[in-house]
């Protein structure tokens, strides 16, 4: 089950690094790190707390963001990602942003890049 779960993050963090080009990658390795923690302690030290995710009820350290709703036009902006604020938002739109809420990797993402939606992403 573990497996599954830091599987389905290293995905999402992929989707991110090609597609967004927005996270380093010794952030992404920090955060699949600390996705990883299973220990309530270890994850709090991080900032985070073990939280149920995605459709199959995984645990792993989340984190919520020092910035998450903050007026954005791209992820250079955000601890986390730029995300649209409208759910009908489609590829190339110019849109609003904010910044995201956690490092939660599940549900559907329309990250900003230059104040445009740059790609559409589903985890679970």
């Amino acid at each position: 089950m573990k497996i599954h779960l830091i599987f389905t993050g290293l995905i999402v963090l992929a989707l991110l690094v090609f597609s967004e080009g927005i996270i380093k990658w010794n952030k992404v390795q920090s955060d699949s790190k600390i996705a990883q923690i299973d220990d309530p302690l270890h994850c709090a030290e991080h900032g985070g707390t073990i939280e149920r995710v995605c459709m199959s009820g995984n645990t792993m350290c989340v984190i919520k963001f020092q910035d998450a709703g903050k007026s954005c036009s791209d992820s250079t902006e955000c601890e986390g990602a730029c995300l649209s604020v409208r759910s009908d938002a489609r590829i190339g739109d110019a849109v609003e942003g904010a910044c995201a809420i956690s490092s939660d990797p599940c549900g559907r993402f329309l990250p900003l890049r230059d104040g445009k939606v740059s790609a559409e992403m589903w985890a679970d």
